[in-house]
C-alpha cells in the first residue's frame, strides 16, 4: 500500500510545482503589463498637464485610449468619449 501511495504524491507534488512556476510567471508578466500602463498613464498626463490646447489634451488621452483597447475596450471608450467631449466643451468657450 506504501508503494503505491509514494509514486502518487510525487506526481502530484512535481505537477503543483509546474504549477506554481507557472502562476508565478503570469503573475510576473500582469506586473510588467500594468507598469507598462502606469507609465503610458504618467506620460499621458504630463503631456495633457503642460499643454494648455484642448486638442493637444484631447490627443494625449486619445494615445491613453489607445494602450486599453486590447486589454479593457470599455475602459478605452470611456477615454475617447470624455477626448471628444473635453474638445466639444472647450470650442464653445474659446
Amino acid at each position: 500500500m506504501t508503494a503505491m501511495t509514494l509514486p502518487l504524491q510525487s506526481s502530484l507534488w512535481s505537477g503543483a510545482l509546474r504549477f506554481g512556476a507557472a502562476l508565478g510567471r503570469s503573475g510576473l508578466a500582469a506586473r510588467r503589463r500594468a507598469k507598462a500602463k502606469l507609465h503610458a498613464l504618467e506620460r499621458a498626463a504630463a503631456a495633457a498637464a503642460a499643454s494648455s490646447d484642448p486638442a493637444r489634451q484631447a490627443a494625449a488621452v486619445r494615445e491613453l485610449a489607445a494602450t486599453y483597447l486590447r486589454s479593457d475596450p470599455g475602459y478605452a471608450e470611456d477615454l475617447y468619449a470624455a477626448a471628444s467631449r473635453h474638445e466639444r466643451e472647450h470650442a464653445r468657450s474659446a
